[in-house]
């Protein structure tokens, strides 16, 4: 029967063991290895990079399984207006240049999406210009492509939350507050129809959830539509968010007549 230092001595005959230097990793302080001409610590140059590569990957796969835990959360709850579900690029007709351009310019945003370069829009115009309609044909163009979009109105956003309140709510406010961050493009239509109640520092309860939202999806994308002009949304939201809402962000302006009127 063949002895276990036997054993050791035809394994060794069979591998090839890399030299070492005898100079040692500044980092971790192993051994380096000489190979193919040059010098490395064999730890820190492939065994740490392939730990820190599967490590990302494990809070990705957590990540995921978050979001779709929270998705299933809010699939029974209805977020859009009914006349905003089916709002697809080619339902909307631009009779302007400018909301033309406006099209285009979403359309862009969405040929162009990609998580690791995150871009947001702010859709400004006046009433009935589609810039809600625009927004929600984002959302339907990037969840057919598999990405994660939730589309909803200020004055919505904050009774939903108030609506966790309630002991019987079938969902708590952290819970949707982590959805609204966590998702891959958040729309937040109809910014400055809501009355915040400011106190006597311009802050208010709705001034602090919207930007507990905003700052928690830093390097997420946003979409932004609002029926004000800059001066007054930041009047409005406060200079905090304001400041927020503007960061990484294109303004699109959308100029043309009512399309709600006219189709009266």
């Amino acid at each position: 029967m063949q002895s276990a230092r036997e054993a050791i001595e035809q394994i060794r005959g069979r591998v090839r063991i890399p030299a070492t230097t005898g100079n040692r990793c500044p980092a971790c302080n192993r051994a380096l290895i000489f190979h193919e001409g040059r010098e490395f610590c064999f730890q820190c140059e492939v065994i740490a990079k392939e730990d820190a590569e599967l490590a990302k990957a494990a809070i990705a796969d957590r990540e995921r399984m978050k979001l779709k835990q929270l998705e299933k959360q809010f699939a029974a709850h209805s977020f859009i207006n009914p006349s905003l579900k089916e709002a697809t690029f080619a339902k909307y007709n631009p009779p302007t240049e400018s909301l033309y351009k406006a099209k285009a310019a979403v359309m862009g945003f969405v040929m162009n999406f990609d998580k690791e370069k995150p871009q947001n829009l702010l859709l400004a115009g006046s009433y009935g210009t589609g810039k809600s309609h625009l927004a929600r044909a984002a959302t339907i163009e990037l969840m057919q492509q598999g990405y994660s979009c939730m589309f909803i109105s200020v004055p919505k956003l904050f009774a939903k939350i108030q609506e966790s309140f309630n002991k019987n709510s079938s969902f708590s406010e952290s819970q949707f507050i982590s959805y609204l961050q966590s998702v891959d493009l958040l729309v937040i239509d109809d910014l400055g129809t809501e009355h915040y109640g400011k106190d006597t520092d311009g802050e208010s309860w709705g001034h602090t959830k919207l930007f507990e939202i905003l700052d928690g999806r830093a390097g997420r994308h946003t979409i932004y539509t609002t029926n004000l002009v800059e001066e007054a949304l930041e009047d409005k939201v406060n200079g905090r968010n304001f400041s927020r809402i503007l960061d990484n962000t294109e303004i699109i302006y959308m100029v043309g007549p009512d399309f709600r009127r006219k189709r009266k």
